[in-house]
């Protein structure tokens, strides 16, 4: 009997691939990505097209406009589900003659929605919010408010609905019943609020403040951008749950004090994030902090103003972790150290920078993690950045100063840092980024520098 040897067909290693790799390990790959590059990798496949969509669409926007009725080729693509969309146009009707279909296929899966028209009619608004019903933010830019009578037509419009903007308040025409602004006076589900702009002369604004009142006790977060005349309205309100206020107040000869706004802002004990801005047309206003401990649960506070004034006798806020302020002197520094013993991040808008000041600013707070500051070129240099060292658990140090010619080599001292994780560098630079600290990502003018070898 003849015996054959068994020849088998040689076997080779299957080379793995990028798409064998999970979904969650590509979305963090995705995430590393410039905006540009993500929407290329959404050509490569319906998986990488569904993940980016599904994912990372916080950027990435789909804007229809009256004036363009083309749009990116592949744009609306059946794989693709925008979440967030913008409608232009001047007015609804318009804006549904040439994106009418497009418009029908977007809107169930958005879930916010910028509106920029000029002249918006209730009773077409109603209609197009029962489209986009899943909607949890919108936002609008309205110039005027066309409105009808019928009050019960938008009751459980956007049942849904989380976040409400206005980026610019109109006027109403035709009727003395702001209905549109009805329509929103009976959700019970907004939590966040905006008001982007409001013109001091609008004479219906206490119809705005009532809306707001409205919404207030059930906010929890609050952006406004108002005249010092009409202050004195939201720091009448009960605001029950507010955890985050933005207000930025223009300030002018009479109205609502500097000294009276932020009492009353101070009585907030429930917020955790605050900023405040002071806007003077004639003048400086100083933001006064005596009180602002009253608030025991705040961990961030941003004050844009020219200048700060704090009592003798301070009690601290452990709790308070970020600040960005102003400072102007070491007296000023002295308190701020007294005021916020445990700072985690700081970022300093502007100082009266001197050699004397920076030891002092770099020791007050041994435990930072984030620092952002402006310095000009003359205090720029390696004794100075050697100093940084002493913070032991710094991860990232922005330079927001825009320096000129300075040598990237310059950065050295900072980037022996070993806890340093990130590096951001504004101006005109030269040269090329060392190899320390490889784990260290570098920014010059917000574009990632590649790391040259040690």
């Amino acid at each position: 009997m003849e015996v054959k040897e068994n020849q088998s067909v040689p076997t080779f290693p299957v080379m793995p691939s990028i798409h064998d790799l999970p979904n969650e390990v590509l979305v963090m790959i995705f995430r590393l990505l410039p905006f540009a590059d993500r929407l290329q990798v959404c050509i490569v496949c319906k998986r990488w097209n569904g993940l980016v969509f599904s994912f990372l669409d916080e950027h990435i926007f789909l804007c229809l406009s009256q004036e363009d009725r083309q749009v990116p080729k592949g744009a609306l693509s059946e794989y693709r589900t925008y979440r967030q969309v913008k409608l232009c146009g001047s007015t609804y009707d318009g804006l549904e003659d040439v994106h009418g279909e497009r418009i029908e296929a977007l809107a169930a899966g958005a879930r916010s929605l910028v509106l920029e028209i000029r002249e918006p009619q209730k009773e077409e608004f109603v209609q197009l919010m029962r489209k986009f019903c899943h909607l949890r933010s919108l936002t609008m830019s309205c110039e005027e408010f066309f409105v009808v009578d019928e009050e019960d037509e938008g009751r459980g419009l956007l049942p849904n609905l989380e976040r409400l903007a206005f980026e610019q308040l109109g006027d109403f025409r035709d009727s003395d019943s702001p209905d549109l602004l009805k329509l929103f006076m009976r959700h019970r589900t907004i939590r966040h609020f905006v008001i982007r702009y409001c013109d001091p002369d609008f004479h219906k604004i206490v119809l705005w403040m009532d809306l707001l009142e409205a919404l207030a006790p059930r906010l929890l977060s609050l952006s406004l951008n108002i005249n010092c005349f009409l202050a004195r309205y939201p720091c009448e309100m009960e605001f029950k749950a507010l955890k985050v206020l933005y207000l930025r107040v223009q300030f002018s000869v009479e109205g609502f004090t500097a000294d009276e706004l932020t009492q009353a802002v101070y009585r907030m004990v429930n917020l955790e994030d605050l900023t405040i801005v002071f806007f003077a047309m004639v003048g400086k206003h100083s933001l006064k902090l005596n009180g602002v401990w009253q608030m025991t649960k705040l961990k961030k506070f941003i004050a844009n103003v020219d200048s700060f004034v704090l009592p003798e006798i301070i009690q601290p806020m452990p709790h308070l972790e970020q600040l960005s302020i102003k400072i102007n002197d070491a007296t000023e520094l002295q308190k701020l150290k007294l005021l916020c013993p445990n700072l985690k991040a700081l970022e300093i808008q502007s100082i009266a920078f001197n050699r004397e000041l920076w030891l002092p600013l770099v020791t007050a707070w041994p435990t930072l993690e984030h620092l952002n500051f402006r310095v000009g070129n003359q205090f720029l240099g390696v004794r100075m950045l050697k100093t940084l060292q002493s913070l032991s658990n710094l991860r990232k140090l922005a330079l927001s100063g825009v320096y000129k010619a300075a040598n990237l080599s310059i950065l050295d001292p900072v980037l022996a840092i070993a806890t340093l994780q990130e590096l951001h560098v504004k101006g005109t630079w030269k040269g090329s980024v060392s190899g320390l600290n490889r784990f260290c990502r570098v920014f010059v003018n917000e574009k990632f520098v590649p790391r040259s070898a040690a």
